[in-house]
């Protein structure tokens, strides 16, 4: 198990690696930030928590499966290659609908 310390250096490590700006992302649906949360999945395995944050004005369909599927493969294959092998649960959600 990590220590505090271990644990939030390397969210914040992962943070920035996953910083809209240092991705290569799609021009739509338009990405205003990605928010990192380490945590245990259902089965108890280390996984992250990762918030696509799209801008308010994007709409439904920008929001389909066929229009997010990109970054999440983006995200994904970051992750990887970068040696980060926990499983990046994504949710893409807008500002007005992130719960604090």
């Amino acid at each position: 198990m990590q220590n505090i310390r271990e644990m939030t250096s390397r969210n914040e490590s992962i943070q920035n690696l996953l910083a809209p700006d240092a991705l290569n992302l799609p021009e739509r649906p338009k990405v205003a930030s990605i928010e990192v949360k380490e945590g245990i999945d259902s089965i108890g395995e280390e996984a992250l928590r990762v918030f696509v944050v799209l801008e308010e004005s994007e709409t439904d369909e920008m929001r389909r499966w066929k229009n997010v599927a990109p970054i999440h493969r983006i995200i994904h294959q970051k992750l990887l290659s970068h040696g980060i092998r926990l499983w990046p649960y994504v949710r893409f959600v807008k500002e007005s609908e992130r719960v604090s």
